[in-house]
């Protein structure tokens, strides 16, 4: 049988233990509320924004570990119970933003748009556990010069909107099919996804990926009864480098067709990082830049924001 002293050198090590992970918890929920600093690894803060409800399962069962301890009254109990409290609320917190803002969202989409096609409430807390729908059919279709998009029909829907999926990489990686699932989430709410591929840098720089857009839309257009799409209602989505190329064709192009345009995370303002990144950033911004527009602001041609604003 184990010892009075090693039991208690247990329970003196578990209490630590219970003490250093809610204080690491409390930090790491500290990202979803404050900027980070530039010396914190920037995964960590999609961590604690993106995953927090998972993340607080760690300091919610320390929380439970703790009141359950004989020694729950004691200093450092305490300030474990307090430390992993605050980390929780932090945590859940964007859950929380998110709930608040779907709340009122579909009635704010039809005062703006009439009519919105809204399935559902857009942000639930089951649906964080609900896991993503199967996977909806697909065709590959080459849409311009070798290029190639994957495909995705509306389900249950004639005549449907179509979203133009323009994947990430810093311009210079990456290839459709990186969301699949998110694709398949579309056509099973009811709209078509062209997930498309473009020419990357460095062997192509803008306004070679604008160039390959436009080829899409006007291939989806031209296909639009074979397709089963609405020709004038089409949305330009994409995730960062993606979402940059969405937003500058968006308001480029100056297609009436484009009816909306979704960038998450994407650099909207080019000018602003050729500035202020740096090389030993996350990313080697400068370089990036440099790749995807053929070199520095000074010999790529037009400023960067004349550029995006005009297509060119």
């Amino acid at each position: 049988m184990p010892s009075i002293g090693s039991h208690h050198l247990l329970t003196v090590t578990l209490r630590w233990i219970y003490l250093t992970i809610a204080g690491v918890s409390c930090a790491l929920g500290l990202l979803t509320a404050i900027r980070a600093p530039d010396w914190v690894d920037w995964r960590l803060t999609i961590l604690a924004c993106g995953f927090g409800y998972v993340a607080a399962v760690l300091p919610a069962a320390v929380m439970l570990a703790v009141a359950l301890s004989p020694a729950n009254k004691a200093a450092v109990a305490i300030a474990t119970q307090v430390l992993a409290g605050i980390a929780c609320v932090l945590l859940l917190q964007p859950c929380v933003q998110a709930w608040l803002m779907g709340r009122d969202l579909p009635a704010r989409l039809r005062r703006s748009f009439g009519d919105a096609r809204v399935a559902g409430q857009p942000f639930t807390l089951g649906g964080l556990v609900a896991g993503w729908p199967k996977e909806a059919p697909m065709r590959t279709l080459v849409y311009h010069e070798g290029l190639k998009l994957d495909f995705y029909p509306a389900i249950g829907r004639v005549n449907a909107p179509c979203v133009i999926v323009i994947h990430g990489g810093g311009w210079d990686s990456g290839d459709r099919g990186q969301i699949a699932t998110f694709n398949s989430w579309l056509a099973r709410g009811g709209y078509a996804a062209a997930d498309i591929s473009y020419r990357l840098a460095p062997g192509a720089v803008w306004p070679a990926q604008r160039d390959d857009v436009a080829a899409s839309i006007a291939y989806v257009k031209g296909h639009a009864a074979e397709l089963g799409v609405d020709p004038t209602r089409i949305v330009l989505f994409g995730r960062s480098a993606g979402g940059q190329i969405a937003e500058a064709c968006a308001y480029g192009l100056k297609d009436p067709s484009i009816r909306g345009v979704i960038a998450f995370y994407a650099p909207a303002d080019m000018n602003f990082a050729w500035k202020w990144g740096r090389e030993d950033d996350a990313l080697n911004s400068p370089r990036l830049l440099r790749r995807f527009l053929g070199g520095d602001p000074g010999t790529a041609g037009p400023p960067m924001t004349a550029r995006a604003e005009s297509g060119s």
